[in-house]
């Protein structure tokens, strides 16, 4: 991982040839006939991964396509077939129609693949992570079957985590903690009022950003981190989306005035600043807590 740091260094030197440098790396990782997923992941906590690239390192992330290179075309048709075979299904037994809404669609489709799906469509609470989910990757491809099965992949890998980790604690204490370091000012305030601990932050662990930053406002930057691992960036991007918002938040005066002002729809640049911020951030405190 050192020497991958040394390889992908996020500082020094111009901007410019720092990310021709970078895109020129990720590229010689991408023709090995055998892709390391380790340095995709290395690579991924260190730098936004180019547009051209990111669904298919998202793919092989997500285990959606092998890391061996001979096999994508083969893997993707099958996954390709897949899909359209569930539409087909859904399509006959009526439980999808031209005017279904594809994120919709795809969340009929994984209650069939999984077996799920009766005679009628109960609405269950997971329902809402896989939609919000669903709705933010048919915002960032808009191929069907890429959508439908990267929805799939977020979906397992960020359940799983949480399913497995007894984490939300843990994470909302990193939360308050980094918080009252990097704008004491902002938490003695919300402590005051009573709002601390009715920020979104919930929400916004469980969805990974979803439904909250905009796909071209931040959240492919996170996700990038996310879907490498980096679940223990959540509460940072937090603090940074509430320390770009501090001017208003430090205004109001009551919960209900916090919780407006978190709920509405965030501009690109603030979303995008937040994230941003929030790994490097995240970065800096990861690189003293290793130096410890």
């Amino acid at each position: 991982m050192n020497e991958l740091k040394r390889n992908f260094h996020p500082f020094g030197g111009r901007v410019g040839l720092r990310v021709v440098e970078n895109k020129k790396a990720l590229e010689m990782l991408l023709k090995d006939d055998t892709i390391s997923e380790e340095k995709l992941i290395a690579y991924c906590n260190l730098h936004a991964l180019p547009p051209m690239y990111r669904i298919l390192i998202w793919k092989i992330l997500l285990h959606i396509l092998p890391v061996h290179q001979q096999s994508h075309r083969f893997v993707m048709q099958q996954r390709k077939e897949q899909f359209y075979d569930l539409n087909h299904a859904l399509t006959v037994m009526r439980k999808i129609n031209e005017k279904s809404l594809l994120h919709h669609v795809y969340l009929r489709a994984y209650l069939l693949e999984t077996g799920e799906i009766g005679i009628a469509c109960y609405h269950e609470k997971w329902h809402d992570l896989f939609l919000v989910i669903a709705s933010s990757v048919i915002k960032i491809t808009d191929d069907r079957v890429d959508g439908y099965w990267l929805t799939v992949g977020i979906y397992k890998k960020i359940s799983r985590y949480f399913e497995k980790n007894d984490c939300e604690a843990e994470l909302y204490n990193t939360f308050t903690s980094v918080l009252q370091k990097e704008a004491a000012k902002l938490h003695e305030h919300l402590s005051n009022i009573q709002a601390l601990t009715c920020l979104p932050y919930k929400k916004w662990f469980l969805q990974c950003y979803a439904g909250t930053l905009t796909a071209d406002g931040g959240l492919e930057r996170v996700w990038d981190v996310v879907l490498s691992g980096g679940f223990s960036l959540l509460p940072y991007v937090a603090v940074q989306i509430l320390a770009s918002l501090e001017r208003r938040l430090l205004q109001a005066s009551s919960v209900a005035a916090v919780q407006d002002i978190l709920n509405e729809t965030y501009p690109e640049d603030v979303g995008e600043l937040a994230a941003c911020r929030g790994i490097d951030l995240w970065l800096r405190y990861e690189a003293d807590v290793n130096q410890t």
